[in-house]
């Protein structure tokens, strides 16, 4: 309960003429309780003597002390004594509801503070906050109570939340997870960071792959530095690449020669099943043997995943062309030690050039040990219909 002096004393100012001073009437119990229920105390405390002055001799100085820096010694304890002290000791003027400050408790002031930052000190805790209402004048109030849920930004505070997992790690045979690879097997047949090969090596990702819509695999390496692709001309039967200014015949695939050196054993390799397309630049000798100096492409074929995935999808196009693909992968069994991926894909398109066709049959399994199958029905060279333009080829490969 905030409790007033029994008795006050108001002074006017001296003038030339008369001087006197009025002694108000004792305030009783009974008229202290209809006030404080109606409405709020006012915590009215002396400056010196127990007397009190009026508003307007108190306002200059009162602002003064409000932001000029004095010791203060309240001791801990109800809340409403210590205000009661601090008030006096401050010069100033403290209005409450008694309910306010009822039950209440501080944890006390003792050093030298400016009348605002010793408030708020004295509050601590309490969740009150004091108010400026005047020069040397200041009302208790509560502090907003802030529903759950209320966004950061209109004053909730949250409480700490952990998060732990373990980033998922990129496999130089895996996807990348986006534009940028870190890890590449090209450079020296292992799980290697890209930042710790010391070759040159550009990696074009799945993803990368699918945002630019590619085609044919030379629209693949369209954007690498050093590379020309589609040097061939307008015919898909083969990539033909330039790599350091060097015709480069040198394709791998998952580190195994994809093609034999020679005319007529050139062949496209299907970009829907690709995870990653790496580029080495420069002698590869070392690693790979007899190879060209301008480098080579090695091809990382989708490999199959332990959690179950699927995709379907339909590109109708000019020249009459018309595709299917799918690529389904997934575990066998509930250990997930046996995993399987099947990418397919159908064309039915006409080439650029006339009579020329880009049609394609291709179907690549994916296990341990499984045979790896692609087919392809035309030829940049056009042979004759009896001696057969179909060409097939099967690589047995696995890691």
């Amino acid at each position: 309960m905030v409790s007033l002096p029994s008795s006050c004393m108001a002074h006017t100012p001296h003038t030339a003429h008369t001087a006197r001073a009025v002694r108000p009437a004792p305030l009783h119990s009974r008229d202290l309780r209809h006030t404080a229920t109606a409405h709020a105390v006012l915590i009215t405390l002396a400056l010196a003597g127990g007397a009190v002055a009026p508003r307007g001799v108190l306002a200059q100085p009162a602002a003064q002390a409000a932001d000029t820096a004095r010791n203060f010694q309240v001791p801990a304890g109800p809340l409403a004594a210590a205000l009661t002290v601090f008030a006096a000791d401050a010069g100033i003027s403290i209005s409450a509801p008694p309910a306010l400050v009822q039950n209440r408790n501080t944890p006390g002031l003792n050093g030298r503070y400016a009348v605002d930052d010793a408030l708020v000190r004295l509050l601590a805790g309490s969740n009150l906050q004091a108010q400026a209402a005047g020069p040397g004048s200041y009302v208790l109030r509560a502090l907003p109570v802030v529903a759950p849920g209320a966004a950061a930004g209109q004053g909730a505070t949250l409480g700490e939340v952990r998060v732990t997992a373990q980033a998922e790690r990129e496999s130089a045979w895996g996807p990348a997870g986006g534009y940028v690879a870190r890890r590449a097997s090209t450079g020296t047949k292992t799980d290697a960071l890209l930042v710790e090969t010391p070759q040159s090596i550009s990696v074009v990702t799945r993803e990368r792959m699918d945002d630019q819509g590619v085609q044919h695999l030379g629209e693949s390496m369209r954007y690498l530095a050093n590379v020309r692709p589609d040097s061939g001309g307008a015919q898909n039967a083969a990539t033909n690449v330039y790599i350091r200014g060097f015709q480069s015949a040198d394709f791998y695939v998952d580190g195994l020669r994809y093609r034999p050196l020679g005319f007529f054993g050139m062949m496209a390799e299907e970009p829907y099943g690709v995870e990653r397309v790496e580029v080495f630049k420069g002698p590869t000798s070392g690693l790979y043997g007899q190879s060209n100096p301008g480098g080579i492409v090695n091809l990382v074929s989708k490999q199959p995943t332990e959690y179950q995935r699927g995709q379907i999808e339909l590109s109708p196009g000019t020249d009459r062309r018309m595709q299917l693909a799918a690529d389904v992968s997934g575990p066998v069994n509930e250990d997930k030690t046996l995993l399987y991926r099947m990418v397919a894909l159908g064309r039915k398109a006409d080439a650029v050039i006339d009579h020329q066709k880009d049609d394609r049959v291709y179907l690549a399994p994916t296990h341990p040990l499984a045979a790896r199958c692609t087919h392809q029905s035309g030829c940049a060279h056009r042979v004759p219909e009896e001696l057969g333009t179909g060409e097939h080829q099967c690589a047995l490969g696995g890691r």
